[in-house]
């Protein structure tokens, strides 16, 4: 395993970077219609960019943002669908 980055660092890129995930997340509420805060996948998109920020290894040569798109996304699509019960 390779040297992730410190405490100090993941909490400056959740900073950085919690714009960016709450564009993925409203993307995600317009494909299916919702709203973006009130069914939750504004706090699914920040909680899986702090899990991501936490796990980014800069060792591997993956730019961050190409690293947690898919995780973010991903998060989001499973925060609509548990709304919408599925």
């Amino acid at each position: 395993m390779g040297d992730t980055i410190s405490i100090e660092e993941a909490d400056r890129m959740v900073l950085e970077h919690q714009g960016w995930a709450e564009s993925i997340a409203r993307s995600v509420a317009r494909a299916w219609n919702m709203d973006w805060r009130l069914d939750g996948l504004d706090g699914a998109a920040m909680e899986a960019l702090i899990f991501c920020t936490r796990r980014f290894d800069l060792n591997r040569g993956i730019p961050f943002r190409g690293y947690a798109r898919k995780r973010i996304h991903e998060a989001s699509t499973d925060a609509a669908r548990k709304s919408r019960g599925w």
